[in-house]
């Protein structure tokens, strides 16, 4: 199924959405007589699960899981209970400080012109710009929200080469390029006042899977520097649908006040009734891969 899911195959779009019902029944339908519509569902995977869209799953009434409830997952039970403790967003949408990291991809402009637009304090590190060295001084200015909008890997095989690409000048010409910052120097990033950090990138929530422990991703790494809601992807999504789903989220943040777990689902939503209007059906190749994954207990989120 979730081979079939991350594909721009449109023949297999019926075929993929039975096994979306066969899944739901399996592993959701137990459950649903316990399930509000208007509360949050916390999902916790085990094993391969961590890999499988959850939204893309399709319900009795033949929607998509997505469409009918409010939900998130946790990268394991010992991440959710230890950063009890962790900061949340108690400042009004006007008051955030927002910052954007931002690479070449093709929809940076677009998603720059609309950030502008809802963000007052927004904070913006692109091309040459976007150095280790600068994101670590805009740091200390203490962001809500840090967005990066660039290319990323997980490793599978060795999470700790996991990477972010950032811009690399060189030392004695001043010219650079576009290089790896891995894992290890990402853990030593300072984070503390961030509440939410997205990572609109290739792949971000892909990693090893280690029984008890979630799984071994970017997720895993940004997670251990106590950031409590982080937003990833499932796979290598298209750039300009996945700039417009995080676009329309971060609307519905900055204008109307909205929690993550909420305005990423009505991004989403949105985003599939545009696709059933345009094509007649709505691919989860496009809207399935971004997710919300918390990793505290004690967030605004989950009033």
């Amino acid at each position: 199924f979730q081979k079939r899911v991350n594909e721009n195959i449109a023949e297999v779009y019926e075929e993929n959405r039975n096994l979306g019902k066969l899944l739901y029944d399996i592993l959701l339908l137990p459950v649903t007589p316990h399930l509000s519509k208007k509360d949050l569902l916390i999902i916790i995977p085990d094993g391969i699960l961590h890999r499988l869209p959850f939204g893309a799953l399709v319900t009795p009434g033949d929607q998509f899981f997505e469409q009918e409830f409010f939900w998130a997952k946790a990268p394991s039970v010992n991440i959710l209970f230890q950063n009890k403790s962790a900061p949340f967003n108690s400042k009004k949408a006007e008051s955030l400080k927002f910052l954007m990291v931002a690479g070449n991809l093709p929809s940076t402009n677009y998603q720059k012109s609309i950030l502008s637009r809802v963000f007052n304090h927004l904070t913006i590190l692109e091309n040459e710009q976007a150095t280790l060295t600068s994101l670590k001084s805009r740091l200390q200015e203490l962001p809500d929200i840090v967005y990066f909008c660039i290319h990323a890997v997980a490793d599978e095989r060795n999470p700790m080469n996991s990477f972010i690409e950032l811009f690399q000048k060189e030392p004695t010409n001043g010219s650079g390029s576009w290089g790896k910052i891995y894992a290890r120097e990402l853990l030593k990033l300072d984070f503390s006042n961030t509440w939410l950090t997205v990572l609109n990138a290739c792949e971000s929530s892909f990693g090893k899977i280690v029984r008890g422990e979630g799984i071994l991703n970017l997720v895993r790494l940004f997670s251990l520097s106590r950031i409590p809601v982080i937003v990833a992807s499932l796979w290598k999504n298209d750039d300009q649908k996945s700039a417009k789903i995080i676009t329309h989220f971060f609307e519905e943040i900055g204008r109307n006040n909205q929690n993550a777990i909420k305005a990423l689902n009505a991004a989403k939503k949105f985003n599939i009734a545009a696709l059933q209007e345009e094509h007649g059906y709505a691919l989860p190749y496009f809207w399935a891969p971004l997710e919300v994954y918390l990793n505290s207990l004690n967030h605004e989120t989950l009033n």
